[in-house]
């Protein structure tokens, strides 16, 4: 093979330079083993081989998951030499970042990609995407599938590129997200046929086992990973099972496997196992040792921003969003409104306008839900424009659904339960893998109207979510509580056995809890023995 002629698919990706298609192709590889870690610094050394390189850019920012710094910093370098690069290199590029960017442009970009190329999987694929985003779950299938179909080469592992394996994991989350977990589960083990020897989709496949209750088997899939994933980390490995240990409420294990992360040296893996322990705290009650674990994660997280980022007009980052929440669930609301507050205008100076539309919306509803708590609808009509302005500005419908939400708020404040029911339906974007403070509001609401089964209906989705994401804004245990309450208030036989076992739930997770939890604790306790 010459060193001046590129072969096969270097001619795709613009550049001259095989050294450089070299280390990309290499990075692709790492990336599609779900290995991020190795993928970009492959990247970056086919950038500095060639620094006119754009898919190399482009796959370092899709690479840089947890810096979300050098993320934005290769996305605009990759952006700006779009220009350079292919019509379809360019519009691939472009619509990826409009996803990750929460930008209407979304959706022109993928049916442009379709248009003019018809026979390439990237249109169908971002199609898929924008759909997602903009709640239409199902429909979002069908374009996906056909990504699927059409990338048997990635598929077969005969190209490091994998747009299908991609697809693949978007159909379980389509699934996921319309609270199928059957569905989500057959997808995924049509994954595993697909692709036998990955660790990927044994991974999703614990997810998707934790999410629907049977941990047994979740831990199982996991042990599966580990067996084609020879390189997977200790750590994340230890961090894998401490949360499929969270789904199924065993927080002193929880605890256990993440207490070692702590001791570790190494800040990234402890602010990490920060965030995740606060997470298990906050479910057990354990509120002032949670406030300590968001503290010291926001600390460290802030100490990796140069100090020349750092906004200079009073925000705080986004990783302080750990501490405001635990802040609201001690009943300290204002200074939870006001934190959040800080959080909406945080900005390092490399976010698109509709990201910064899709920040500033998302964290001014977690403030107007803390003001609604400290009984505030002064603030809460002044925040309903604002949000209700800021949503069609993102690319996501659960933006643009915020401001009912709000506003069901303001309703159920002033004891018009009907409507606020009606404004809380209206602000669902998915009932498990959505804002799940929507479901707890919604359903405090139908037991006041005097519809439990209706409540439930509205709370068992919530419980479907992922620990760190949909269910971050709600412990599961609360949900467990007003799971209870609401069987409870059905009142048949085997309504109350449901209400106790909720209930026995609850009083496990609570059995270190904070003297403040001493009431609802020892309501907790009777429950789980009537």
């Amino acid at each position: 093979m010459s060193e001046t002629t590129p072969l096969g698919s270097i001619a795709d990706v613009t550049t001259r330079s095989l050294t450089a298609y070299r280390f990309y192709e290499q990075g692709l590889r790492a990336f599609y083993a779900n290995d991020y870690r190795s993928a970009l610094p492959l990247f970056e050394a086919a950038l500095k081989e060639d620094s006119t390189f754009a898919m190399a850019a482009y796959y370092a920012a899709v690479a840089a998951e947890t810096d979300p710094r050098l993320r934005l910093a290769r996305f605009g370098l990759a952006a700006r030499l779009a220009t350079r690069t292919t019509d379809r290199e360019r519009l691939t590029i472009l619509a990826h970042e409009a996803y990750l960017a929460s930008s209407p442009a979304l959706r022109p970009l993928a049916e442009t990609l379709s248009v003019r190329y018809p026979d390439e999987v990237e249109g169908y694929y971002f199609m898929g995407l924008s759909l997602m985003q903009d709640g239409e779950f199902m429909r979002a299938i069908a374009p996906l599938n056909r990504a699927v179909s059409m990338d048997s080469l990635g598929l077969d592992g005969e190209r490091a590129r994998c747009l299908g394996c991609d697809a693949l994991r978007q159909v379980v989350s389509s699934y996921q997200l319309a609270d199928s977990l059957s569905a989500a589960e057959r997808e995924t083990r049509r994954w595993i046929r697909l692709q036998p020897r990955s660790p990927v989709p044994w991974h999703t496949l614990a997810e998707v086992l934790s999410q629907s209750g049977r941990t047994t088997e979740a831990l199982a899939a996991l042990d599966r990973e580990a067996t084609f994933d020879a390189g997977q980390r200790e750590a994340e490995r230890l961090l894998n099972l401490a949360v499929h240990r969270m789904y199924a409420g065993n927080y002193d294990q929880v605890d256990r496997l993440l207490e070692g992360e702590l001791e570790s040296g190494s800040p990234f893996r402890e602010k990490t196992a920060l965030w995740y322990r606060s997470i298990s705290l906050r479910a057990q009650g354990r509120l002032n040792d949670a406030l300590v674990d968001s503290r010291r994660h926001r600390a460290l997280a802030t100490a990796d921003y140069p100090k020349v980022r750092i906004p200079q007009r009073g925000s705080a980052p986004t990783e302080a969003v750990g501490e405001a929440e635990v802040l609201y669930e001690m009943g300290r609301y204002r200074a939870a409104a006001a934190l959040f507050d800080s959080i909406s205008r945080w900005a390092v100076g490399d976010e698109a306008p509709s990201h910064l539309a899709h920040a500033r919306a998302w964290y001014m509803t977690h403030a107007a839900r803390a003001l609604a708590a400290a009984g505030d609808t002064v603030g809460l009509v002044a925040r309903i424009d604002t949000v209700q302005a800021l949503g069609p500005q993102s690319s996501l419908a659960r933006d643009r659904r915020l401001h009912h939400y709000v506003r069901g708020l303001l309703l159920a404040a002033r004891g018009q339960d009907a409507a606020a029911a009606d404004e809380l339906e209206r602000a669902v974007f998915s009932w498990s893998f959505g804002y799940t403070q929507t479901n707890m509001a919604l359903a405090k609401v139908l037991l006041r109207l005097g519809r439990p089964k209706d409540a439930i209906a509205a709370l068992r989705p919530a419980l479907h979510g992922s620990v760190e994401a949909s269910n971050f804004y709600v412990p599961r245990t609360d949900i467990h509580e007003m799971l209870a309450q609401a069987w409870a208030a059905v009142g048949d036989p085997a309504a109350r056995d449901s209400a106790r076992a909720h209930y026995a739930f609850v009083a496990r997770a609570w059995a270190r809890a904070d003297s403040s939890f001493a009431a609802r604790r020892a309501r907790v306790e009777a429950g789980s023995k009537d």
